[in-house]
């Protein structure tokens, strides 16, 4: 049995273009798979990250009926309630409560309208990244004071700059009557986003409360996991607590359902591309077996003639095809570890671009995954095995005389 495999592994380098081509072919394919895999787990990571962990949260909490309509009026009443079950879970790394309005912004230029997001300051610096987004001034340090952070092209629009006053201008909630408000601008951000940079401020939570008749109330909780993939699992304890208190909660999948929808498109896409790289495995495999029985068939002719069994011939071609298919892992798996760790380290500069509705906002970098050292170089050589089983048999089954008459 040994004598056989290694008849097979050294029939391979009785041509060595060819089986240099086919193993060629087969590393590449395989570092094909591998870096696009790689890539492609940066590119959702990087997507994600821009918008959980930018602003909107891993996970959300609102009133069961705010997703309904998005009226002001829907607002969680009970909020210390909420962050009790919160403050429970092992899971949830830090959460901050949000209100929200809609009303119009009036500098000494112009007036436009906006939404309006109060924040706790305090803890919101624990679930989003807006501090680093800040452009020109200062993130708040004071939660009672009543100061403001302008979107960037927001604030050219209206010729407002740090140190500033504005003057907010909404509807208060139950009654509908206007109320105005002063606000001192200490910072202005750029999010990479139309909708924040150019239509929102973020004002103190407590303000907003205060004149608005949202008293200790919030729109939204937001949370952040200490790993996001906590963030769609059941989580029955959170889940069945707020809706006791007329609250609903999302995780990143359910308020983002685009983004969803762009990462499943997305395996689709890869699944598709991994399918036609296996079928061309398959086939170049095959092709190089087929060739090398071709030329060798005078050769198993006198093999069969002097007894060696079917069996035999079967296992010395399937030698021949596992061989190529060993070197082909081995190759392709050392050149994509090589690109994947490469490009793990520097990346590709891709920020301000807009994907899927999400700005990237730093660089993709390739991410290695245990799949890409066991499914993929398991279904190449799996690739190898079926693809050599053919030209296998019809070696095997060659009639002596049919094969001595080639003299080629």
């Amino acid at each position: 049995m040994l004598l056989i495999f290694s008849i097979g592994f050294r029939n391979i380098r009785r041509n060595m273009r060819r089986s240099i081509l086919t193993v060629s072919i087969i590393a590449f394919g395989l570092t094909s798979l591998m870096f696009t895999d790689a890539f492609m787990s940066g590119l959702k990571k990087n997507m994600l990250a821009s918008q959980t962990d930018v602003f909107s949260g891993h996970g959300q909490i609102h009133h069961k009926n705010y997703k309904e309509s998005f009226e002001v009026e829907n607002y969680i009443n009970d909020i210390d309630s909420i962050i009790k079950i919160l403050e429970k879970s092992p899971l949830v790394e830090a959460y901050t409560p949000r209100v929200f309005l809609h009303g119009m912004l009036s500098s000494s230029y112009e007036s436009k309208p906006v939404q309006v997001f109060g924040l706790s300051f305090s803890s919101e610096m624990n679930v989003s990244k807006i501090k680093k987004f800040i452009t020109e001034g200062e993130y708040p340090k004071n939660q009672d004071a009543k100061v403001a952070l302008v979107g960037e092209k927001l604030a050219k629009s209206l010729n407002i700059e740090v140190g500033q006053k504005i003057v907010l201008t909404a509807a208060q909630v139950g009654s509908g009557d206007l109320y105005q408000d002063m606000y001192k601008v200490t910072g202005i951000f750029e999010f990479k986003n139309r909708v924040f940079d150019t239509s929102t401020i973020f004002v103190p939570i407590s303000e907003i409360q205060k004149n608005f008749n949202i008293v200790d109330g919030a729109h939204q909780v937001a949370l952040r996991f200490y790993d996001i993939k906590n963030s769609n699992k059941p989580l029955d304890e959170i889940r069945k607590g707020v809706e006791n208190f007329s609250s609903k909660y999302e995780g990143w999948e359910e308020f983002l359902p685009m983004l969803k929808s762009i990462f499943d498109l997305n395996d689709n896409s890869i699944f598709i591309t991994s399918t036609i790289l296996f079928i061309f495995v398959f086939l170049s495999i095959m092709n190089t077996l087929l060739m090398s029985i071709f030329e060798r068939t005078y050769e198993f002719g006198v093999l069969k003639a002097i007894g060696t069994k079917e069996k035999d011939i079967f296992l010395m071609v399937m030698s021949e095809c596992l061989s190529l298919g060993f070197f082909g892992v081995v190759f392709g798996s050392l050149l994509g570890v090589s690109l994947i760790y490469f490009f793990s380290l520097y990346g590709f500069d891709y920020r301000d671009l807009e994907f899927g509705g999400s700005t990237i906002i730093e660089p993709i970098y390739t991410q290695f995954s245990l799949k890409q050292f066991t499914l993929l170089p398991l279904i190449i050589i799996l690739m190898s095995f079926v693809s050599g089983l053919y030209p296998a048999r019809f070696a095997s089954k060659l009639k002596i005389l049919d094969a001595m008459k080639k003299t080629f």
